[in-house]
């Protein structure tokens, strides 16, 4: 034998080739028993776990774990509830087809030793760090789904996870062969995510139950879609929010992390006013496409124009693309278009789009033109959701594909008139509005949706392009204009950041014709052109100038609406006057011309509302009349008068400013008010005169012109910059260019602080526009200033004017106010420069008290603009408050100023939390304050570690006031809808207000959570592991009960220092508040794994943390009154709460949950197991030596008893359910508690009762809970085990037995419990399922939990007498009679179902029995009947002697009894019924039942009704094919059926026919089948074998079944088998003869019943009895008694044949009484062969062949016929009454419960073992 040795560790590693040791192995071989214990067959994928090798290495042993096969899924049935598990065994392998992947190391508590088995590690353990690995347990588990859901038939979810599967292959293979960047991996990484988390949204719709996880959706890092994975050193916490962030989005987003990963919990600096630069538009050109490649006459080219427009103008000038006659459209050698400077203005609240117009260039052959411009198509594309300032705006940066639909356009003379019909959207009845004016306006009909003039043209139908939005200007440097391979274009507004040049844009909208001209078949062709040649025009930014320009050609009235632009403007400057000149072509052919007056001098002459030119021919007559619009760009003409004399002020007024100021200031209040584009135009050079004129005005002490400039100044930023934030980079660009500016800051600063400092008694326009532009005024007066002490004074001085404006409570001040809160940011970011960091936080916090609670729940209230900015302003104060927390005061500032910082802002914000006032979304932006100071001193991206430790010590000291808080919110959220589903939702601890919304994937529905209890209890479990992880620090606050300086100002708010956490109840109230966070249904806790993982954790956390002030405060042992049961209670529950917790049940949860899991957690079950046995122990009381000795227990009782049987407090439940952990620590606590219960109880009361009342009843909500696992076979067992072994008893102790029985009974329970759990959920194995539901109903009936039973047995009664099956009905009623007992005194409740009043428990169980008997008669159970009666009877005689009772009794029996002697019964089939095959559950699986079938029923149609009601099974036609079936242990379900009669008493021959069947049918449990043995040749020699077959219910049976108990193999001899024979002959005679006389009885005419089919039956009897068939007939038999010394068994056989000859004798004179005339000769002949055949026998009974002859004697004398049944019927009576003195003595032995018995105790008898 090779020596085998243990390994030092775990080595996981799966199976890489295939190793089958048992597939060919023959079960008759000797050694197969040794070889299937210890080989099994493995494929490639299973996981292993060695632990031992042999001392060659070549062979290992260890766990082998498989995954489910096709069998398994069968077995599972139609559900996803619960998937069949991974199979787990212990075999030996051969290295060589091992893969060692790692080592895990042993559980701490197993000790190395060749004669144990380690215990298998929790499968998370065995999953790799390699993102390759997780895609193939991926991979694994959608292998299940979709196997699982195939066997559903749900084809169309199949399909889908087929789809992923092949995906997230596809993604393995590019892993595995390296195939990607970098990029492409993290890329990759986050699809799989998305892929992974679609599954668990696509099996929503089929899993109802989800105990394993298959719903879980697991949070990952959006940036590289890994799973998180929590760091061992509590210092550097995984950011427990980020987690909960990422679960949110991962669970409701469409895409997450592949989008929505920008996500993130520091705000944005504040944007308001900051720099924001226009977006830049790159297209690129993928495809052009067209069905048709015909081309007109003429063709003389394309060009191609795009441009962007929003929905009423034109934004951009147009790209153009020109392809020659002679040149393919190759897209390669097509630049990309750049889309420059678009303003934020021109793309807010509207739709962008981008518009392609193609045109070609035809030749003319006649005429005065060479060629004309015609339009082919249009098209647009909707591009609103590139620019990133858009809701829902795609991503930024990227690449998206559009495609624009091209359209032709054309002109219908038979329009029809415009109508709008009901019910048509506003949208369609403005497009049914439009008319069609042909191809000037295609492309605003294309925009409005509308049809009119608008067709396909298959030369080109679509553009494919790829689009992208850029913000970086650094880009743009590098565009050269000319060489690039991507043009640059402009966009038609004015633009401060284009090169300023003047230009001017013409577009000619229609050229009308004068009436008279002929315009059929006629084209219109306009041209422009400047007289003097020096102007140029185009369309195209990238198109070259041309000196004419062609406008489309159209036909006569449709519109051109084509815009070009005009250049060159300036190079004419030296001409006073500039002219445009239009020309008008008919069909090619000048028709005339107008001009246009351009430009005059320094005015271009624009066109507000349109213009037209008249167009005059020969003759100076006027022909046409073009209509066009001009609009000029540029600063250089149609300048402001008042802009131009402020720019030039030197010029007109400084020579004398003091006499003519006043004439300045009326200036510039002119000035002030010109329209946005001429202030932006002129701001940089606007604002540098305000700025001279200030100072000129200061230094020459010209008060009123210094205000007028200081207005100017804050009127020209309120305007330009303020009001229209877009523009805010022209303020930043004039700052940066212009250094040396006039030395007035401290002069606009002391202004504007004036006028703050006014507010409660002058409060101006000027004011308001201060607060709009305070930090524009703030900035320039800092660029501004001169000497840094100066303006230093003056900023404390705006300083405290800023913060009594911002105290002022006044309606009308609100939305100043709110102006002034929203810049503070800004205003610490200029004044930063001339303070140091303390005094700049003295200023935000004077500020920020200054605004107080103002707002605070106005939101609440009934919604206006005064709430709004009400409730605004305290939503500025705590974004405010969450930047400061992000700033350089906490990255660089001293270690004084940052906790002052970190102290006042926690005071802040609980100011909010605490407020009696509850206002959501300002307690979540406080909530999100608090989290930035914990992520700022501790986890692992703190950007600070506390050595003092103040900071941790105020966050433990927050833990009450959260809990308090999620205890408030959570009522709240309740009271007001907060938990109902929606469609939308918001990131955690969100940075802006109002919170962006996101919306909910497709494929999420009737998901309820809420963000602010989410944020609560993340925050709960933050603040609980700082606690923990500073145990020490907590420790020193506790005794010295002292704080730092800065954080004394929370004393207020907290309490003093250790007042709170050392109070008797505090901790306690903490913890109560708290478990609502596991209980409560504020989010899907059973999908968001990764979330609910890290509050579980987190609650741990929290008790480890309170454990050490609990003790503290616990009361001597004894001092009841002083103990709190209430919390502490509270405080057990919770650990053990966390310990049973789903995401702590590791082994339940499939492969990737179970991963995520334990990765964010660990295994936290030993934590919480040590940690509830410590409490445990300080609860209880120490035991008296010999108790100690006796009980092997060293505490029980003390506080420990208040916990065990208090319905309130009880702590049961949660003990069992520690105990059914497959977790063995959980196991060892969980008994050792609950072996201290059992001593208690046993000391206290001397019983056990009450206990297993509990037991069973937590037993019983444990397997029910919803969402929560049912332990199996594995932990049952373990459980059991485990508390066995803890009984240290003596046999013979007194208390030995009941201790024992309890566990027996357990056992019996769970085991119930656990078979009823493996049922499959399909109907049909509803059979099954009821049954164990009764089996569990009765134990709680027994524990006074009737209330379940009685429910079920009353749905079961009615659903039996609503089909109409009255015995079921009785049955059922029967096993609720059961649980009563015949006691008149106790009283009972009422019950509702079934309904009955309060009555005692006689009367309701006398009430039950008269139902349950009343359904047997209608059912015809007639013994069943009488038994119950009879029951009744001695009830009546035993208790109250009722005399009522009994005369109903025994009339009702008097009743029964006529009908056994009178009523035909029709006998029922029975049939023994075997499964096999892994397709049925354990509960079938293997087992042999007699099923009860319909009277006469066929085997055939047994087994039809079996194939239906288990659709594909196979049946087994013979018992070898059976046997061999068993052996094989098949898949699939395979059903072997055969026919068995009931067992027949064969010592009743002395009895009557009828009581016979009475003695038979009241208590039926034998069935009997017979099998013909081979070798026989006759009656002599046959021998048989009879099966026996013993149910452990009698007929009638529940369900109509009865499981076999014992089965009896007899080998039945000659004898035996003629002796069984000739008892069956003679009861079928029997039976017939007392059919025929009670059909005697009923009628006087026999000459009918000798008509009718009984007499035939009759006649072919006797003939078939009494004559001598060739077999031998009856008289075969004789050659067992024909001798002269007989045995027993012989006489037996003799005795049965005369008996035989008597009822032929009787039956035959029946014959003669009933026999017509006509049939007289054949009744002879018959009485001759029967005297014949008969003789001797006739001869020893003395029985007269003449009397039969007589048939007139006979037919005189009929009641000489029936003389002999009447002896019967007395014989009936006397026998009747004493059978069933026998039937039922023990009344108090349940009657009808036997049909629940069944096999049981395997799951006890293995734990024993």
């Amino acid at each position: 034998m090779p020596e085998w040795s243990p390994l030092s560790c775990f080595q996981y590693g799966r199976i890489v080739e295939s190793f089958l040791p048992l597939k060919e192995l023959d079960k008759s071989d000797p050694d197969y028993k040794a070889i299937a214990q210890n080989f099994v067959n493995v494929q490639p994928g299973d996981q292993v776990y060695l632990f031992e090798q042999e001392e060659g290495g070549e062979w290992v042993r260890g766990y082998v774990v498989s995954l489910p096969t096709p069998s398994d899924f069968l077995a599972a049935g139609a559900t996803l509830d619960r998937l069949p598990e991974n199979r787990v065994s212990v075999a030996v392998l051969p290295r060589s087809c091992v893969e060692v992947v790692k080592e895990i190391p042993y559980s701490k508590t197993y000790v190395l030793s060749p004669d144990s088995l380690p215990p298998l590690p929790p499968e998370s353990q065995g999953l790799t760090d390699s993102f390759l690995d997780e895609i193939v347990f991926s991979l694994r588990s959608i292998a299940v789904y979709i196997f699982a859901v195939y066997s559903m038939n749900h084809y169309s979810l199949f399909q889908k996870l087929k789809d992923i599967y092949t995906e997230l292959n596809d993604i393995r293979l590019q892993f595995l062969h390296d195939l990607l960047t970098r990029e492409e991996k993290m890329l990759a990484q986050k699809q799989v995510a998305v892929l992974v988390n679609r599954i668990s949204k696509l099996l929503a719709a089929v899993v109802s139950n989800d105990v394993g996880g298959y719903l879980a959706i697991s949070s990952r890092d959006e940036k590289t879609g890994e799973l998180f994975r929590a760091n061992k050193n509590p210092e550097k916490m995984i950011n427990l929010a980020r987690v909960a962030q990422n679960q949110l989005f991962s669970a409701l987003a469409s895409n997450f992390p592949v989008s929505n990963a920008d996500v993130s919990f520091v705000p944005e600096k504040c944007p308001k006013l900051q720099p924001a630069l226009p977006s830049h538009i790159l297209v690129d050109f993928k495809s052009v496409s067209g069905s048709s490649n015909v081309v007109p006459k003429g063709y003389d080219g394309i060009t191609a124009y795009m441009y962007l427009r929003n929905t009423k103008k034109i934004i951009t000038e147009a790209f153009s693309i020109t392809i020659r006659p002679h040149e393919s459209f190759e897209l390669e050698s097509i630049s990309a278009a750049l889309f420059k400077n678009i303003s934020a203005s021109e793309v807010e609240n509207t739709r962008v789009y981008l518009v392609a117009v193609l045109t070609e260039n035809i030749r003319l052959a006649e005429g005065t033109l060479p060629s004309i411009r015609k339009g082919i198509g249009a098209g647009v594309a909707n591009i609103t959701r590139i620019f990133s300032g858009k809701q829902g705006h795609l991503t930024a940066g990227q690449a998206h594909q559009f495609t624009i639909k091209l359209f032709g356009s054309y002109t219908s003379r038979n329009s029809q008139q415009p109508s709008i019909k009901p019910g048509m959207s506003p949208l369609t009845a403005v497009a049914s509005l439009m008319e069609n004016n042909g191809w000037g306006e295609l492309v605003d009909r294309i925009i409005a949706g509308s049809s009119k003039g608008v067709a396909v043209n298959p030369r080109a139908e679509q553009i494919t392009l790829s689009i992208k939005e850029l913000k970086n200007n650094k880009l743009l440097d590098s565009i050269d204009e000319r060489t690039s391979a991507i043009a640059p274009i402009r966009p038609m507004l004015y633009s401060p950041l284009e090169p300023d040049y003047s230009r001017s844009y013409l577009t000619v909208s229609k050229c009308n014709l004068v009436t008279g001209l002929d315009k059929e078949k006629s084209f219109v062709t306009v041209e422009v052109k400047s007289p003097t040649q020096g102007l140029r025009f185009s369309k195209g930014t990238n198109e070259d100038p041309r000196k004419v320009w062609q406008f489309l050609t159209v036909s006569p009235d449709e519109h051109i609406g084509e815009t070009i632009q005009i250049f060159n403007i300036d190079e004419n400057a030296f001409i006073e006057n500039e002219y445009l000149l239009f020309t008008v072509y008919l069909n090619g052919n000048s028709l005339g011309e107008g001009r246009y007056h351009l430009r005059s001098r320094h005015q271009i002459h624009e066109t507000k509302k349109g213009a037209q030119v008249e167009i005059y021919g020969k003759g100076s007559s006027q022909v046409a009349a073009v209509a066009f619009d001009l609009q000029y760009v540029g600063k250089k003409y149609n300048a402001d008068p008042a802009v131009a004399t402020v720019l030039d002020w030197k010029k007109f007024y400084n020579a004398n400013l003091e006499g003519n100021y006043g004439s300045l200031i009326q200036v510039l209040a002119k000035a002030g008010k010109v329209e946005l584009g001429t202030a932006v135009k002129f701001f940089p050079e606007l604002l540098r005169t305000f700025l001279e004129i200030f100072n000129e005005s200061r230094a020459k002490k010209l008060l009123s012109l210094e205000i007028a400039a200081f207005e100017s100044v804050v009127r020209l930023l309120d305007v330009a910059i303020a009001r229209q934030d877009h523009y805010s980079y022209v303020f930043a660009d004039f700052l940066e260019k212009n250094k040396n500016l006039p030395t007035v800051g401290e002069q606009l600063l002391h202004l504007m602080a004036s006028y703050f400092s006014q507010v409660d008694t002058d409060w101006n326009s000027t004011g308001r526009a201060l607060c709009r532009t305070s930090y524009l005024v703030l900035k320039l007066a800092a660029a501004c200033h001169v000497n840094t002490a100066a303006f230093s004074s003056v900023g404390t001085f705006f300083a405290n004017s800023a913060a009594k404006l911002l105290a002022v409570k006044q309606d009308s001040l609100l939305p100043d106010q709110l102006l002034i809160a929203e810049s503070l940011e800004l205003w610490l970011d200029v004044l930063r420069d001339f303070y140091d960091d303390a005094l700049v936080l003295k200023m935000a916090a004077k500020w920020v008290d200054a605004i107080g609670l103002q707002g605070l729940g106005a939101a609440d209230d009934a919604p206006s603009k005064k709430k709004s900015h009400e409730h605004r302003m305290i939503v500025s104060k705590l974004l405010f408050i969450r930047r400061l927390l992000n700033s350089w005061l906490i990255h660089t500032s001293s270690i004084e100023t940052r906790d002052a910082l970190m102290a006042s802002a926690l005071k802040w914000a609980l100011e909010v939390v605490l407020s009696e006032q509850i206002d959501i979304d300002a307690i979540r932006l406080a909530l999100g304050i608090v989290l930035a100071c914990d992520t700022a001193c501790f986890g692992e991206d703190r950007l600070f570690h506390d050595d003092s430790k103040q900071a941790y010590v105020t966050a433990a000291r927050l833990l009450p006031v959260l809990g308090e808080t999620f205890r408030r919110c959570l009522v709240h959220c309740q009271k007001n809808s907060y938990l109902k589903p929606r469609r939308t939702f918001t990131q955690l601890f969100p940075v802006a207000y109002p919170f962006p919304e996101h919306t909910i994937d497709s494929a999420v529905n009737s998901e309820s959570f809420c963000e602010v209890l989410i944020e609560l209890a993340v925050l709960i479990a933050i603040h609980a592991k700082i606690g923990r992880a500073n145990a020490d620090a907590m420790s020193r606050y506790l005794v010295t009960k002292t704080t730092s300086p800065a954080y004394e100002v929370l004393n207020g708010l907290l309490g003093a220092p250790g007042s709170v956490l050392d109070s008797p109840t505090k901790p306690f109230e903490t913890i109560r508040w708290v478990v609502s966070a596991m209980s409560a249904n504020y989010y899907p806790a059973g999908k968001w794994l990764s979330l609910r993982a890290l509050i579980t954790e987190g609650i741990l956390s929290l008790t480890e943390f309170v454990y050490p002030m609990a003790i503290r405060i616990l009361p001597p042992p004894g001092e009841v009154d002083r103990f709190d049961v209430r919390v502490w209670h509270k405080y057990l529950v919770a650990i053990m709460r966390c310990a049973t917790a789903q995401t702590s049940s590791l082994e339940h949860l499939h492969d990737m949950p179970r991963k995520c899991c334990y990765q964010l957690e660990g295994d936290i079950r030993p934590r919480a197991a040590g940690l509830v046995q410590s409490v445990w122990n300080s609860l209880g009381a120490r035991c008296a030596e010999k108790t100690a000795q006796r009980f092997a227990l060293e505490k029980c009782g003390g506080f420990q008893t208040l916990f065990i049987a208090d319905e309130k407090y009880t702590v049961v439940g949660d003990v069992l359910l520690l105990c059914f952990q497959r977790n063995t620590t959980c196991v060892d606590v969980g008994v050792k508690i609950l072996w201290s219960m059992v001593v208690d109880e046993w000391l206290n009361k001397h019983s056990l009762e009450e206990l297993r009342r509990l037991c069973i009843v937590s037993i019983y909500e444990i397997f029910h809970a919803e969402m929560s696992y049912s332990p199996g076979p594995e932990e049952i067992v373990g459980f059991i085990s485990h508390l066995a072994n803890s009984v240290r008893l003596d046999s013979a102790d007194e208390a030995h037995r009941p201790v024992m029985g309890l566990i027996e009974e357990l056992s019996a329970y769970l085991e119930n419990l656990n078979e009823l759990q493996k049922i499959p959920k399909d109907s049909e194995f509803d059979d099954d399922r009821m049954y164990y539901k009764l089996k569990l109903s009765q134990y709680l009936a027994n524990v006074d939990r009737p209330e379940v039973f009685q429910s079920f047995v009353n749905d079961l009664y009615q659903s039996n007498l609503e089909r109409g099956h009255h015995v079921q009905a009785a049955l059922s009623l029967g096993l609720l009679a059961d649980t009563y007992s015949w006691d008149p005194e106790t009283e009972l409740a009422a019950c509702e179902r079934p309904p009955f009043p309060a009555q005692t428990a006689f009367l309701r169980k006398e009430q039950l029995y008269k139902m349950i008997a009343a359904n047997f008669v209608r059912g015809k159970r007639l013994e069943q009947a009488v038994d119950v009666y009879q029951e009744l009877l001695r009830a009546y005689l035993a208790h109250n002697f009722d005399l009522r009772g009994l005369s109903y009794c025994h009339g009702e029996l008097a009743k029964i009894y006529k009908a056994l002697e009178t009523v035909d019964r029709v006998e029922s089939s029975y049939f023994r019924i075997e499964f096999v095959g892994a397709g049925f559950p354990d509960t079938l699986r293997n087992k042999q039942y007699i099923y009860e079938g319909l009277a006469f029923e066929h085997i055939t149609s047994m087994i039809q009704r079996l194939l239906r009601l288990y659709p594909g099974a196979h049946l087994i036609n013979s018992e070898e094919e059976l046997q061999k079936l068993k052996e094989s242990e098949p898949t699939g379900k395979h059903v072997h059926v055969k026919s068995v009669v009931p067992y027949k008493d064969m010592s009743g021959d002395k009895l009557s026919l009828r009581t016979k069947q009475y003695v038979d049918n009241k208590d039926l449990r034998l069935f009997q089948a017979t099998r013909r043995l081979a070798g026989s040749s006759g009656i002599q020699d046959l021998w048989t074998e009879e099966v026996t077959y013993e149910t452990y219910a009698p007929f009638p049976a529940l369900m109509n079944r009865s499981e076999i108990k014992t089965t009896t193999v007899t080998k039945l001899s000659p004898v035996e088998n003629a002796l069984r024979s000739l008892s069956a002959r003679n009861e079928s005679l029997e039976d017939l003869e007392h059919t025929l006389l009670q059909a005697v009885k009923r009628t006087e005419d026999y000459s009918q019943l000798s008509q009718s089919a009984i007499f035939g039956e009759l006649s072919r009897v006797l003939a078939g009895t009494v004559d001598s068939p060739v077999n031998g007939g009856a008289g075969q038999y004789r050659v067992f008694f024909d001798k002269t010394e007989k045995d027993g068994a012989e006489q037996a056989v003799e005795a049965k044949f005369e008996q035989l000859v008597q009822n032929l004798y009787r039956l035959l004179k029946v014959h003669a009484l009933l026999v017509p005339d006509s049939l007289m000769e054949s009744h002879k002949s018959l009485v001759e062969l029967f005297g014949t055949n008969f003789a001797p026998e006739i001869g020893n009974l003395h029985l007269s062949v003449a009397e039969l002859m007589d048939v007139d004697k006979i037919r005189e004398t009929p009641e000489n016929v029936t003389l002999d049944e009447s002896a019967g019927s007395l014989h009936l009576t006397t026998t009747n009454t004493s059978s069933n003195a026998s039937v039922r003595s023990n009344s108090s032995e349940p009657r009808f419960s036997q049909s629940l018995v069944s096999a049981g105790g395997r799951l006890y008898t293995k734990a024993m073992i």
